[in-house]
């Protein structure tokens, strides 16, 4: 994207953002793009937080919560740019089972996402949730499968030592969690599984499938790099349409998981199984999130990220879940033979499913959701907070609620906004207005109580930027600023404010009437 101008005052690089931006008023498809409105934002505060500039003196906190306020941002620009995306295109999954009861069920897992924005929407988010995320530097492993237990095992076996030592009696992968007849490893072994799970998890967390794979094989576990493997679902482009098959291709060439739903349902057992650690349980329920294996995986979420991330999963995989077991009774999910009628006789009916039909899931997510708002407002530092609630009116989908809970901040003189929270108020409410959503929006009092601010912090340059999203306000609101202007201003502060009122279409003669209109009376006061 284009670079950010950043300089050692925050007010002026976001006035410049929306300076930048003001002609596309309107026209949401370039201010929700990569290179828009908010992505700009996300800029100037990744860039404020990473580098020092003269003037500038922030604190290791103040550098986190920018971090995070350039994470909201991200996620606004993901969000509404996905929003704007085409749904309902392609044939559906009845469709395509229709004209081929092979189609992979990678094809039809892409179909259920263009008709289900929501499910769509909430894998758009999961994705923005690993790439904030930044893991561990991968532990440095061997190349031997349990080399020191194998060592100690021969050395006493040489020996003669015929009894129980502590150790495995073998050296299969389920040795050390067979009921009955555990043993230990060395602790050199120990030590090293135990960083091998916690690097494949958090590997899994930050959406490196490949890499952690590609850990698996290094560290001599293939069986564990399988695993891993299952969570991809079939492809086998040759059968996603019969009818284009190219008969002179000599090499059928499929990758994924032909039973994906068998798979899932095994990690899920074995999230659940009391002779795994608690980490090797978090790694399989992570593979294959739920609801019901959630216990498994949240002692291993630590952040609030982490535990977003964990809910967010466990609702889409269920509900990839469901809408694949609709095809039950197909080829590569047989189901019974009562699945197999059912789904003939939903493969002969015409019913086209209507796009965002999905109030019923929207209470499941709701409900999964609002223990995550209540850990939001824990945190002591209430800029956090906001921001935490921002991400989370996002997702929900209750932005116009969480602004007007903003406004309703205002009227309490005993807890006042922070500073910061309000700027980021004040241009998320920009961003809303400039991209058309009308809905989420509330008042002007948001906007109204940023522009006290810039006048208190002596930004008058930049007022009339503002004032100009005020609608019919405007004119009264810059009259207001001009009037309290002090009377011993010089003329060229009162004409650079007027130029600035012009340079944003504000009607100058009107303007200087309610000016001096308010002036007079302020003077009879």
């Amino acid at each position: 994207m284009d670079k950010a101008i950043v300089t050692s005052n925050i007010y002026r690089d976001f006035a410049q953002g929306v300076e930048k931006f003001q002609k596309d008023r309107g026209n949401p498809d370039v201010l929700v793009s990569a290179r828009g409105l908010a992505a700009t934002f996300r800029e100037i505060c990744t860039r404020r937080a990473t580098r020092r500039h003269s003037g500038q003196s922030l604190k290791d906190e103040d550098r986190r919560l920018l971090r995070l306020e350039a994470e909201t941002w991200e996620l606004l620009q993901r969000v509404y740019e996905h929003r704007r995306k085409p749904q309902g295109e392609g044939r559906t999954i009845q469709e395509m089972l229709k004209a081929n009861a092979y189609t992979p069920t990678l094809a039809l897992y892409q179909s259920s996402l263009s008709y289900s924005p929501r499910l769509a929407e909430l894998c758009e988010i999961q994705k923005w949730l690993e790439s904030i995320y930044r893991p561990i530097e991968p532990p440095l492993l061997t190349n031997e499968y349990w080399k020191f237990t194998t060592m100690d095992l021969k050395q006493k076996r040489r020996q003669g030592q015929t009894t129980r030592t502590g150790y495995v009696r073998t050296l299969d992968p389920d040795a050390v969690n067979r009921i009955g007849d555990s043993g230990v490893l060395n602790a050199d072994d120990a030590e090293e599984e135990k960083s091998l799970l916690n690097s494949l998890f958090q590997h899994i967390r930050a959406g490196k499938l490949e890499d952690a794979i590609e850990i698996c094989q290094t560290a001599a576990r293939p069986w564990r790099a399988a695993l891993l493997r299952g969570s991809y679902q079939l492809r086998w482009d040759s059968l996603n349409d019969l009818s284009e098959r190219d008969t002179g291709v000599s090499e059928e060439i499929w990758s994924g998981n032909r039973r994906w739903i068998l798979w899932r349902q095994m990690c899920a057992e074995a999230s659940m199984s009391s002779s795994l650690s608690t980490t090797d349980k978090a790694l399989h329920a992570s593979i294959a999130p739920s609801v019901y294996t959630l216990p498994a995986l949240l002692p291993m979420c630590h952040t609030w990220e982490d535990h977003l991330w964990a809910r967010l999963g466990a609702l889409i995989g269920d509900r990839v879940e469901m809408k694949l077991g609709e095809t039950a009774g197909g080829f590569w999910n047989p189901g019974s033979f009562r699945d197999r009628l059912a789904l003939r006789a939903r493969l002969e009916s015409d019913v086209k499913p209507f796009v965002g039909q999905e109030s019923d899931w929207e209470s499941v997510i709701a409900h999964q959701l609002d223990e995550l708002s209540d850990m939001a407002v824990e945190t002591s530092d209430p800029v956090e907070d906001f921001l935490r609630r921002s991400q989370l009116g996002v997702i929900c989908r209750k932005m116009k609620s969480l602004l007007i809970e903003v406004e309703d901040a205002f009227k309490d003189s005993e807890e006042s906004l922070p500073v910061e929270s309000l700027r980021f108020f004040a241009h998320l409410w920009l961003f809303l207005n400039m991209i058309n959503a009308s809905n989420e929006l509330s008042s002007t009092r948001i906007i109204e109580k940023y522009i006290e601010v810039l006048q208190q912090s002596g930004e008058r340059d930049i007022v009339a930027l503002y004032t100009s999203f005020l609608g019919h306000a405007a004119i009264r609101k810059y009259a207001d600023f001009l009037a309290s202007m002090p009377l011993g201003s010089p003329n060229s502060e009162l004409d650079r404010a007027l130029r600035s009122a012009v340079a944003y279409h504000l009607d100058v003669r009107l303007v200087a009437e309610e000016a001096s209109r308010l002036s007079r009376d302020r003077a009879a006061k």
